[in-house]
């Protein structure tokens, strides 16, 4: 007999071990379902803990903490901050993590597997480990994620051209580093690199699923220029040779072409559905012209048995949208009432100081063609910043003028990524900058910003409303 010949019978097999598909597994299996979760590392938490979010953030909020912990903010002549230390730091934590994941799945009476899944047919899953096994389910989830994206113009197998993940890892003090590609995570990777002493270059940025507020970018981009960064946003890069002196990198910028050495290259371009190898057509799951899973507003796939979320389906890729995704999945699954179908999705960008939105940004709006104004807060403002040093921030809130409906909400500042909740909440209940402005909030805080910008927008509210 061949090991694996006989299937066994799963009730539900969750594909991936990241935010969505250990949320999914751990609110299935909490309410009683018999659920095998599937992911190719020893460890689950996907590539948000291991490779992304985690370590990204560990980073940032590491350096910046070293940074406040000087009372002389405009000095730069610092200690340099230990870049190996930080990463055993970090591989600490991560495992620390990863074992307190896998230790929740065991307490649930998850039956994890590790290895490789592919579909062998619309009922059937076969998955190559050091066991291989064969799994006959009721129901299936996709949960794989997305995997590092490729410029046009870049070679990986030319040594110093690197993922995000790995540009960390490389000892970037005084050596001119590129990063080129989609700007939310441009943005963060050079405030990482830039503060380890890298002389940054930000080019070829895209703007995929995000549209940045200019006033929100300002202090962090001043923050990057400090370090020595320059910003070269609209230049393309259309080619990259490997010379004896380093990466000689091709810009253009309009009709002018440049040629700048540069010791690392940085490739941030927008990532691809992690579907390879799944057996998707064996399935019968159908993927848009570039390649995610299409799905319904509970998660449910092209075959009514198998179910996909996270960054497999697409754009926004948030941790937060692909955890809140495999919940959804469940209870559709159970046949309880649910759907994805937020009113709007936080973002965070962990620069210094970090950038959060939530909503409809001024240019989003006049898309929508929504009568709407703006109203901003400088962080000067803010007796708490003042207090702590940080005033480089602002706050911003987009609104409907004739009712009042708060459209989007967006903070640059210490403390940002935690604020933006209050606005996401706001945006999900429907609620008005009038509801903003009655809101008490404590004193001094940096959040309290938030609502005195919703007062002054009253005073252009208002006049429509006594109408």
């Amino acid at each position: 007999m061949v090991v694996g010949e006989f299937a066994q019978e799963a009730e539900l097999v969750v594909i991936g071990g990241g935010p969505a598909g250990y949320e999914a597994a751990f609110h299935a299996a909490a309410s009683g379902q018999d659920v095998t979760l599937v992911d190719t590392r020893e460890n689950i938490g996907g590539s948000c803990l291991h490779e992304a979010c985690i370590p990204s953030k560990l980073l940032a909020t590491r350096l910046r903490m070293a940074r406040d912990g000087v009372l002389d903010k405009k000095s730069l002549a610092l200690p340099a901050v230990p870049q190996q230390d930080l990463l055993h730091l970090l591989d600490r934590t991560v495992a620390t993590l990863g074992s307190s994941l896998n230790t929740q799945a065991k307490s649930l009476k998850i039956h994890f597997v590790q290895g490789d899944a592919t579909f062998q047919d619309a009922r059937n899953l076969g998955v190559n480990s050091d066991t291989p096994q064969r799994f006959k389910f009721r129901r299936a989830l996709i949960a794989t994620g997305s995997t590092p994206g490729k410029h046009p113009a870049l070679d990986h197998t030319i040594d110093a051209i690197y993922t995000p993940s790995a540009s960390w890892t490389q000892e970037v003090a005084n050596q001119q580093v590129l990063i080129v590609g989609q700007e939310i995570v441009a943005l963060e990777i050079a405030s990482i690199l830039a503060e380890f002493g890298a002389l940054v270059t930000i080019a070829d940025l895209l703007h995929d699923g995000y549209d940045i507020d200019r006033d929100l970018k300002k202090p962090a981009q001043r923050r990057l220029r400090e370090l020595g960064a320059t910003f070269s946003d609209q230049a393309k890069l259309t080619n990259v040779e490997q010379q004896p002196e380093g990466l000689v990198a091709t810009l253009l910028k309009g009709e002018t072409e440049s040629k700048t050495t540069f010791q690392i290259i940085v490739d941030c371009t927008t990532p691809e559905p992690n579907t390879s190898g799944l057996g998707l057509e064996s399935a019968s799951i159908a993927t848009d012209e570039h390649g995610f899973i299409t799905i319904d507003e509970q998660q449910r796939t092209s075959n009514p048995r198998i179910f996909a979320a996270g960054d497999v389906t697409g754009l926004p890729f948030l941790a937060s949208k692909a955890a809140h995704q495999g919940r959804v999945a469940v209870d559709a699954m159970a046949g309880r009432p649910a759907a994805f179908d937020p009113a709007a999705i936080p973002w965070t960008i962990y620069t210094n100081p970090p950038i959060a939105g939530c909503g409809l940004s001024v240019a989003e709006a006049d898309q929508a063609d929504l009568c709407n104004a703006s109203v901003k807060k400088i962080w000067g403002a803010s007796g708490l910043a003042a207090a702590q040093g940080r005033t480089d921030g602002v706050t911003k809130l987009v609104y409907e003028t004739n009712s009042g409906l708060l459209l989007g909400g967006f903070i640059s500042g210490v403390g940002a990524a935690e604020m933006i909740q209050q606005v996401a909440l706001a945006l999900e209940l429907g609620a008005t900058v009038e509801d903003l402005a009655a809101t008490i909030h404590a004193h001094p805080t940096r959040s309290e910003l938030i609502a005195i910008c919703a007062q002054e927008a009253m005073r252009v509210v208002s006049p429509h409303l006594t109408k």
